[in-house]
């Protein structure tokens, strides 16, 4: 078992019992968890903490070996988890995050014809930073934070093995339900209530002029089976073959509101009077997956050092979905509330895809010490719909997206085991990339929407370097290091959103289907998200102090370049370090130490998402997420 409990409301105990209950035929194991975070920030709008969090679970496992050939392993696991509304900066116009963005020149023809503006309102470009506080809107109905998100998780597994005298037989069973609920505030801003003349009757409310409540349960339902029958541990010739099948059912009923004042700046959308004259319109959203595959695995010693290996892999995958656009929007003119308010259209489409993934492997055992490797794969990232908003079944299908892995390496040992160096270079060759843009969407307040397109081809190149030493007994050391150079080979999006088209900084103008719009080409930009250089280093110190008990201390530090947010190269999130700290005492059976996590208090964001701005008309906003703070604990556990 294990206890932490630290700063900030940390708190966490895991606790487990194991044993034979049939002496070499049943055994039993059996544990229970708790969890709990106050979270580290405020939401200034109400003082209250967000990001905290309640978990509590548990789980029982047996082992049954009725003979030395066969053994089965069954588990159930269980969990409820609570979590307050994210941590999450707003950028954006209501908070005076933007500035005037001009749109490119190759736009002055669709700005002379009136169809884009000649400059929008967008967050300036360069680094996104945090404001000085998190302010998230209240719940109307109750005055206090949105309830956040709650879970219910079930996870069942069944796995067998079976001897059948240097040939294996493995079966892998599976059932998962997890039932979640949220309410949220996704406009990500909110500001203090204040007197406010409009919508009539007035009186006082947030006097924002628009807002977005995200309100829905959901249920993900998956069953999966996997065979496997082979003999991977031979010598010279080694081989399995297998079949997976699974089936995944996702069910949303979503209740989301947005709220829109039309008129002059400054007015409230006064939320709590929409939701009481608009009730929350159900839109009944399902996924459905279902996949099936075949496999092979067969490897080859040609001699005591040369060793190849191939795997390939034939999937098929179709899917069903239903979601719906437009609907629940509540619009006020100096006066009640009222609008859209029905479920909006409803679509429903289905698609299947079948694809073929081999991997080819080439080992050299040039020395006791040194592993020489040459791979070549496929991968695939399966396609389907867009359902967040997307106006029609044309805009929403993406296809599937391809990637080629080429990669060299060596595994080696030096000074008699007391140094590793492994390193690699590769090369990842991505066809139809799936990626996020903007579209207009008459039915969405802000007049666009996001789905994902395939529009793109592009390259990493990558070189990874990892080195453990131990000097001597008591000291050792960690380094690592990686090199990204990515790159879009052929990047050609049409746009027809001004707000898409401003992001870009580029423009031909043209016409795809009688709709008046932007190539936007950017071939040789960096692939979103992916820092150019990325460190890790530790170092560790263990000294003894009895014949039977340890004292150590740790360093362990982590360095990551910026990352552009999206294809435009604007906006990135900033570099970052976090630095973590243990120092403590052990035996074999007990440890106790003290820990720091990201003891440098480094606050640069880490992440987040950019999307169309809920509170001005044409414009983006970024909702940053709010990095972990220095946490500082005890952590102590005893194991018999």
């Amino acid at each position: 078992m294990f206890t932490d409990v630290g700063n900030n409301g940390q708190f966490e105990f895991t606790g487990s019992v194991s044993g034979p209950v049939v002496e070499d035929t049943l055994a039993l194991r059996v544990n229970a968890s708790y969890a709990q975070h106050d979270g580290f920030y405020t939401n200034s709008i109400s003082g209250e903490k967000v990001g905290d969090y309640e978990s509590i679970g548990g789980a029982i496992a047996a082992r049954f070996t009725p003979n030395e050939q066969f053994t089965v392993d069954a588990r159930v696991s269980y969990s409820e988890d609570e979590a307050g509304p994210a941590a999450q900066y707003y950028v954006g116009f209501a908070n005076g995050g933007t500035a005037p963005l001009p749109m490119p020149a190759g736009a002055q023809p669709l700005i002379d014809q009136g169809i884009f503006p000649a400059v929008l309102n967008q967050a300036p470009p360069g680094e996104l930073l945090a404001p000085t506080s998190i302010a998230l809107s209240l719940d109307p109905l109750t005055g206090e934070d949105y309830e956040g998100s709650e879970t219910e998780a079930l996870y069942t597994s069944l796995l067998t093995e079976y001897d059948l005298g240097g040939i294996r037989l493995n079966t892998w069973t599976g059932y998962s339900k997890v039932d979640g609920e949220y309410r949220v505030d996704t406009d990500f801003f909110g500001l203090p209530a204040a007197p406010v003349l409009f919508p009539t009757p007035g009186g006082v409310a947030e006097p924002l002029g628009s807002s977005f409540l995200s309100d829905a349960s959901t249920t993900a339902e998956q069953f999966n089976q996997e065979i496997r029958i082979g003999d991977l541990e031979s010598d010279g010739l080694r081989w399995a073959i297998g079949g997976l099948y699974w089936d995944e059912n996702y069910d949303m009923d979503a209740r989301n509101v947005i709220t829109v004042v039309v008129g002059l700046p400054g007015l409230s959308s006064a939320e709590l009077n929409t939701q009481l004259a608009n009730p929350q319109v159900s839109q009944p959203v399902f996924r459905n997956t279902e996949h099936w595959s075949v496999y092979g695995i067969v490897e080859y010693d040609i001699s005591d050092q040369f060793a190849v290996s191939l795997e390939a892999r034939y999937s098929d995958e179709s899917f069903d979905y239903q979601w719906f656009s437009g609907g629940t929007v509540a619009v006020s003119v100096f006066g009640p509330a009222g609008g859209i308010t029905g479920p909006g259209t409803q679509f429903n489409a289905s698609a299947s895809e079948d694809f073929f993934a081999p991997k080819l492997t080439l080992e050299y055992e040039a020395t006791d010490d040194a592993l020489l490797y040459a791979t070549i794969s496929k991968g695939v990232k399966p396609g389907g719909f867009s359902t967040v908003a997307a106006p029609d079944l044309n805009n929403a299908r993406y296809i599937r997206e391809k990637l080629w892995n080429y990669e060299l390496g060596a595994k080696t040992t030096w000074a008699d085991g007391r140094l590793q160096l492994n390193g690699s270079v590769f090369l990842l060759d991505y066809t139809d990339k799936q990626f996020q843009t903007l579209i207009p969407d008459d039915d969405s307040p802000n007049g666009v929407t996001g789905k994902t397109v395939n529009a793109a081809d592009s390259e990493v190149l990558g070189l990874e370097i990892d080195l453990t030493a131990a000097p001597t007994d008591n000291l050792s050391l960690g380094f690592g290091y990686t090199l990204l150079d990515s790159e879009y080979k052929d990047f050609t999006n049409f746009a027809t959103s001004a707000v898409s088209v401003a992001l870009a900084g580029v423009c031909e103008a043209t016409t795809v289907n009688g709709a008046p719009g932007c190539n936007i080409i950017a071939d040789g930009n960096s692939i979103e998200r992916s820092p150019k250089h990325s460190l890790r280093g530790t170092i560790g110190y263990t000294v003894p102090i009895t014949s039977d008990m340890d004292a150590f201390a740790e360093v362990d530090a982590q360095y990551q370049a910026k990352r552009y947010i999206d294809v435009n190269e604007l906006h990135w999130f900033g570099s970052y370090w976090n630095v973590d700290t243990r120092i403590g005492v052990e035996t074999e059976e007990w440890s106790i130490f003290a820990y720091g996590r990201n003891i440098l208090d480094d606050d640069t964001p880490r992440g987040g998402t950019g999307t169309g701005d809920f509170h001005p008309f044409g414009s983006a906003a970024f909702a940053l997420n709010a990095a972990p703070k220095s946490q500082y604990g005890v952590r102590a556990s005893y194991a018999w």
